[in-house]
């Protein structure tokens, strides 16, 4: 019995082979089927599509058609012919799969409600920014489960956020900015734990900003300007320990900013402003050490500017115009030696001019307009060589310019008006050959205009209107041929 089944056993063999082959033969044809089958959900998904859209202005989906063939199911090649991997904007895998669709720019006019997202399970990246696209963001779009990146920017999409976003849990950069998008945002956006990327600006999202966002803690750049956000900032947001930049501004935010800001150390633009924030600058502020722009505009901040902020070295911009600080501007506002921009006008603050802001050498832009600020003008200041925008107006500045204003030789505009300044004009304001605006009006300015102001022949704006200038108008000041604005009334001008 051994021996026979020994003697058969080549035959057994066989006839196994065979079976295996045949099955292996099987699953690939059902596989291969299978595949073909995926790949024509993807073709008849996006001719759909095209069908639905409004007349096309161009005709960059014309190669988005096919020819039946007239073939079985098992005519695996006819049927691939009928993939869509040559069309305009679409990219296939290896095996045909779509998995990029890239039709910004394209003129489309149309809604997304007959976009079947459920045939396209491979699709990585969906890109329709720069259309005409409008309707709401259909929540079926969360059976993108692979989708890393989608931007729907700049269409006119409206309605709400869809709460199913919250599914497509492998979206890495969601852009929708520039469309009508309204509602609130749903707390299920704090469970896109993959999200680098987040830009919903420009819509008219109202309410709070969920606290759920706290979750996000792969995110990176975080833009809701310009909508109508209200509520406070949640203190969750001191989660966002990759955040390097957060654009808040244009909403009608309340309440304190959070101390727990201070945790964002990686943060390098920082814009809140125009908003309703309100109570103390938190001493916080001071840990976030990448910090490159702070802008803190049009708020109601209160209470004073926090010596903490001279730890901010990598500083290039500060902007806390139009809210209601007091006290005095810290000196130690001299560690920032980055910074190019300082802007404070529009406030309470009072006392001098710190000396040590002559430390700011590379400071282009210094406005301290409109606050109460006494004292002389500093000279240190004035040897700062690379500003062109000088605002020391509305305080209560005493004493005289200062002869080393000739050091400012790329000032472009300088704005002294509204103080108690006295003695004469310099003649060295000659010297300031790139001045384009001139105001040294309502001040206690005597003696004549000096015969150097000629030389300023870039000057627009020239104000020295309520003074005490006397002495002749020099007719030199005729050579300022690009002066389109003069006012010299209300001094004691003669001849």
């Amino acid at each position: 019995m051994a021996f026979s089944l020994i003697k058969r056993l080549p035959f057994i063999l066989t006839i196994f082979i065979v079976l295996l082959f045949s099955s292996n033969v099987v699953l690939a044809f059902a596989s291969n089927k299978s595949a073909v089958q995926m790949k024509g959900q993807e073709v008849d998904a996006l001719l759909k599509w095209k069908d639905s859209l409004d007349e096309p202005t161009n005709c960059l989906l014309c190669s988005w058609n096919f020819v039946h063939h007239n073939s079985t199911s098992s005519d695996l090649k006819a049927d691939i012919n009928t993939s869509p991997c040559q069309w305009v904007g679409i990219t296939c895998d290896e095996s045909g799969h779509v998995i990029h669709i890239d039709l910004s720019f394209s003129g489309l006019g149309g809604t997304l409600q007959f976009f079947n997202f459920s045939s396209f399970p491979n699709l990585i990246s969906l890109d329709l920014s720069h259309n005409f696209l409008h309707g709401s963001i259909p929540p079926h779009i969360s059976n993108l489960s692979k989708l890393m990146y989608l931007d729907l920017a700049v269409n006119n999409f409206s309605g709400n956020v869809p709460s199913e976003i919250g599914l497509m849990a492998s979206l890495r950069c969601l852009l929708v900015h520039y469309n009508q998008i309204a509602g609130s945002l749903p707390w299920t956006i704090g469970m896109l734990k993959s999200l680098d990327v987040f830009v919903f600006s420009y819509n008219n999202l109202t309410g709070p900003i969920p606290a759920s966002i706290g979750n996000l803690i792969e995110l990176r750049a975080l833009n809701l300007r310009y909508n109508k956000l209200s509520g406070s900032i949640p203190r969750e947001i001191g989660k966002l320990r990759s955040l390097s930049a957060a654009f808040l501004s244009h909403n009608k935010l309340t309440g304190r900013l959070p101390a727990s800001i201070g945790n964002l150390g990686k943060l390098t633009i920082l814009h809140l402003h125009d908003n309703r924030l309100s109570g103390l600058i938190p001493m916080e502020i001071g840990m976030l050490i990448s910090l490159k722009e702070l802008v803190l505009t049009n708020n109601s901040l209160t209470g004073p500017i926090p010596a903490t902020l001279g730890n901010l070295k990598n500083l290039t911009s500060l902007y806390i115009v139009n809210n209601k600080l007091t006290g005095f501007i810290p000196k130690e506002l001299e560690s920032l030696k980055c910074l190019r921009e300082l802007c404070l006008h529009s406030n309470s603050l009072q006392g001098p001019i710190p000396t040590s802001i002559g430390n700011l050498s590379i400071l282009e832009f210094l406005d301290l307009g409109f606050n109460k600020l006494s004292g002389f003008i500093p000279p240190e200041v004035l040897l700062l060589k690379s500003l062109n925008w000088i605002g020391l107006n509305d305080n209560g500045l005493t004493g005289s310019i200062p002869a080393s204003v000739a050091n400012l030789g790329s000032i472009e505009f300088l704005y002294l008006y509204h103080n108690h300044l006295s003695g004469t004009i310099p003649l060295e304001l000659g010297k300031l050959q790139s001045l384009i605006e001139l105001d040294l009006s309502t001040n206690n300015l005597s003696g004549p205009i000096p015969a150097s102001i000629r030389n300023l022949s870039n000057l627009t704006l020239l104000y020295l209107h309520n003074n005490m200038l006397s002495g002749s108008i020099p007719s030199t000041i005729g050579n300022l041929t690009k002066l389109t604005e003069l006012e010299l009334s209300i001094n004691h001008f003669s001849g």
